[in-house]
């Protein structure tokens, strides 16, 4: 299975019990996006045996020409990008295809607010993200009529916050990723699918190893609205 998209997504950081240093909430009300996904059955292909259910699964998205506003309204470039890699099994419900789908892999969760020109540097207090997390979630599916309800949930343990990390002493973050997707066949295994996502990432600071800022935590949250094309291939859309 292979998909397009394109995305519309809102981001917001908001601190905890912030003490010291040049660090001040962040808020984004929507950005543009492209990405594409796959989901990959290789032993499919000769069999259908429960090594035929056993697959592999990719996403990536970028932003597309997405500015922060800051002060005296100087627009700052601005770029956000997440990545997945992982195994799943699909594990069929009943005769009309609904799933259950236990996941596991790892990503990464990017976001920077770059110079506003030669004369405006980055502003102050918005530190960039770089998140690299595991993966551990369950996807699902239903056919229902003529369409298909679908989503997933997982939880996303991050062991590298990045430059914000770096900034703020250290830390562990608790991520949590969840979405409702709706598909619709057309014709020659091409669906429309729109899918509503949402990824939050809960951040502890360990404020001790550093002397320039210091907050108790962090919310740094992700929703997103893809809408795009997917393509069966006709072996997986026969399992």
């Amino acid at each position: 299975r292979v998909r397009a998209f394109v995305r519309a997504f809102n981001r917001g950081l908001l601190y905890s019990d912030p003490s010291r240093g040049p660090i001040s909430d962040y808020g984004l009300p929507v950005g543009a996006a492209a990405g594409f996904g796959l989901e990959y059955y290789p032993a499919a292909h000769v069999a259908n045996d429960a090594l035929a259910h056993i697959g592999i699964q990719a996403e990536f998205h970028h932003s597309l020409l997405v500015e922060s506003s800051g002060p005296m309204d100087i627009m700052y470039p601005t770029t956000e990008l997440a990545w997945h890699v992982g195994l799943r099994y699909r594990a069929r419900l009943d005769d009309s295809g609904s799933q259950l789908a236990p996941e596991l892999g790892a990503g990464h969760q990017r976001f920077r607010v770059e110079r506003g020109g030669l004369d405006n540097a980055s502003p102050a207090g918005v530190p960039f993200v770089d998140y690299s997390y595991l993966r551990a979630g369950v996807a699902f599916r239903a056919n229902v009529g003529d369409f298909v309800l679908g989503g997933h949930v997982a939880y996303l343990p991050s062991f590298d916050l990045g430059a914000i990390g770096q900034e703020l002493g250290g830390g562990f973050g608790h991520g949590v990723s969840a979405s409702a997707v709706f598909l619709y066949p057309i014709d020659l295994g091409f669906s429309f699918i729109a899918e509503l996502d949402a990824r939050v990432f809960i951040l502890d600071f360990d404020t001790s190893t550093t002397s320039r800022s210091a907050a108790g935590g962090a919310t740094d949250h992700y929703i997103g609205l893809n809408v795009g094309i997917k393509w069966d291939m006709p072996s997986a859309a026969r399992l």
